[in-house]
């Protein structure tokens, strides 16, 4: 799908590895959005046009983490979506949920 036709952007936050660029592949090819790899310790670009979900790979921000994470996001970003994957159980996603800050 051409940059035209996207529909928005994912920022996913994980270390960059095969699997996860193969994830971003994936994603794009099903969803027609840019897909792009943030490592957890960089900040996340501000300059995406559309919508935009910020997608957290818990096995490298954990629970613990994220507060302090959300706490170094760029202003334009606050109200961007969250949304988590490798959540281990409905324990660990209930902890997640509350340790966001939205």
């Amino acid at each position: 799908m051409s940059p035209e036709k996207s529909i928005g952007s994912v920022y996913i936050v994980t270390e960059k590895s095969p699997q996860a660029q193969l994830f971003a592949e994936y994603l794009n090819k099903y969803t027609g959005c840019q897909i792009s790899l943030h490592s957890p310790s960089s900040a996340l670009p501000i300059s995406a046009s559309g919508n935009v979900l910020i997608l957290i790979d818990s096995d490298h921000i954990g629970v613990d983490a994220l507060p302090e994470w959300q706490d170094k996001l760029p202003e334009a970003l606050t109200k961007t979506p969250l949304a988590a994957f490798n959540i281990h159980d409905m324990d660990h996603a209930l902890e997640a949920l509350s340790c966001a800050q939205r």
